[in-house]
């Protein structure tokens, strides 16, 4: 029997059942990462032009929070860019896509596929039309991952967050003054859902970057 192709395992993945936990098509992705690395790839791509093929009303949503997972694993810089252009899409997009992921594990995911580009990560931190959580979870959040790695070093991290302490380096829009946002999952407002990265068994995907 020929084995299933990476785009035919991202397919079974998003027809998974209801409150079904695909642990068996996981670790043969897992066992199979190098080669799944493009499909995963494009799976990002994906969310960003049609966030609306993800929504939490079909399975289709788990593609790319797993996908983020994987690429992460295995330290994919491709994944970098992606991913930030996916946090900065509206709050109820990225919301769905990633959910608790962005106040857990995202920050060590973006400093696990950090291409060494400093900017994306400063252009969503300053940037106003993103929502608070987001901008310090995501965008300060890798910051501490990067320094104990040295993939940035102590000068550079602690001018940047001067400069934010300062209030140089990101303002609000003129006339707009911004408002602290919580996650929908966290307000009360919509049930988290159960099958989220929290339940993940830490010997299938480790995020986090080299100590």
């Amino acid at each position: 029997v020929m084995p299933s192709t990476p785009e035919e395992l991202l397919k079974r993945l998003a027809a998974t059942p209801e409150y079904t936990y695909p642990l068996v098509l996981l670790t043969e992705i897992r066992d199979r990462l190098p080669e799944m690395i493009p499909a995963l790839l494009t799976v990002l791509q994906d969310a960003r032009q049609f966030p609306d093929d993800f929504s939490d009303r079909t399975s289709a949503w788990m593609q790319p929070m797993f996908a983020a997972y994987f690429l992460a694993e295995a330290r994919e810089k491709a994944a970098y860019r992606p991913l930030i252009t996916l946090l900065n899409l509206p709050s109820d997009d990225v919301d769905v896509l990633f959910g608790e992921m962005i106040t857990g594990d995202m920050g060590r995911i973006l400093a696990s596929v950090f291409d060494g580009d400093e900017q994306p990560l400063r252009d969503l931190v300053e940037n106003p039309e993103v929502p608070e959580y987001v901008r310090a979870c995501c965008g300060l959040g890798p910051y501490l991952c990067l320094l104990h790695n040295q993939l940035l070093t102590a000068e550079a991290v602690s001018g940047y967050f001067t400069e934010l302490m300062r209030g140089t380096a990101c303002r609000p829009k003129p006339g707009r003054l911004e408002q602290p946002r919580i996650p929908l999952r966290r307000s009360g407002l919509r049930p988290p859902h159960p099958r989220y990265p929290s339940r993940l068994p830490r010997r299938l995907v480790r995020p986090h970057v080299r100590s």
